[in-house]
């Protein structure tokens, strides 16, 4: 019911203006597109860095870098929309230097030479229905 009852918190208001939003028909397509995903799996991954097992992931099997912490030394943006190819995307990423992550606390010290930043391309490849980095090289 949209009426207001004592025992309810949801305003009247609100909930007319849920009914009115949710329940009208038509469905929304909330689908991620190649680009969506692709950007995704690259901006995700700093918050990664201090899950071995979840950064590993993130990255086609076997191609997961050793120096996974020195990720967590960069702010990593995405330059442009990525270049989808079938299930192969290249990406130009800026990689901001300087940056200690907090997801590995004292572990992590940029030093003042760190502080750069550097333009560089990555490569990330569908893996399934799922986009994986396939190359993601650090300066």
């Amino acid at each position: 019911m949209l009426f207001r009852n004592k025992t309810s918190s949801l305003p009247l208001s609100v909930a007319l203006l849920l009914a009115s939003t949710v329940g009208c028909g038509g469905s929304t397509d909330y689908t991620l597109t190649s680009n969506q995903n692709v950007a995704a799996q690259i901006e995700g991954l700093s918050d990664m860095v201090g899950n071995p097992e979840a950064f590993a992931t993130a990255f086609v099997d076997g191609a997961a870098p050793e120096n996974r912490e020195d990720y967590g030394n960069y702010i990593i943006e995405i330059m442009e929309a990525p270049e989808v190819t079938g299930d192969l995307a290249v990406v130009s990423v800026k990689l901001t230097g300087g940056v200690v992550s907090s997801q590995l606390g004292d572990k992590a010290k940029a030093s003042d030479e760190d502080n750069s930043v550097i333009e560089t391309v990555w490569t990330v490849k569908q893996v399934g229905d799922e986009w994986k980095i396939q190359d993601a090289p650090l300066p």
